[in-house]
């Protein structure tokens, strides 16, 4: 039998191909005067995990800088600065908690 997880499902979007990927980020939520320091886990166009001391609530817009190699997100590296919002919160495993963070949108910072 074919294994199965080679199968793309009409009507199921595929999942975009994340990087490893450990930079420097702040982020902070909206109103947030203060930036909180995180390292990204993985990355990819749309998204990305980060883990750090501070959590913010699922599905609040998050405002994130960070600096990018060219070839993670489309025509843009180097600073950048996202909006966002949580799409799922990361148990801590050995080391700070996480925020899987959604891109809503991008721009050179």
């Amino acid at each position: 039998m074919a294994d199965e997880s080679q199968w793309y499902k009409p009507g199921v979007p595929v999942r975009p191909q994340r990087v490893n990927l450990s930079v420097t980020a702040q982020y902070r939520g909206p109103g947030d005067e203060r930036w909180h320091r995180g390292r990204t886990e993985n990355i990819s166009k749309t998204g990305v995990l980060i883990r750090g001391d501070k959590l913010c609530s699922l599905n609040s817009s998050v405002e994130i800088t960070m600096t990018l190699p060219p070839g993670i997100v489309e025509n843009a590296a180097g600073n950048l600065f996202f909006i966002g919002h949580v799409a799922r919160l990361v148990p801590a495993l050995g080391g700070p908690p996480g925020l899987a963070i959604q891109f809503d949108k991008y721009r050179a910072a």
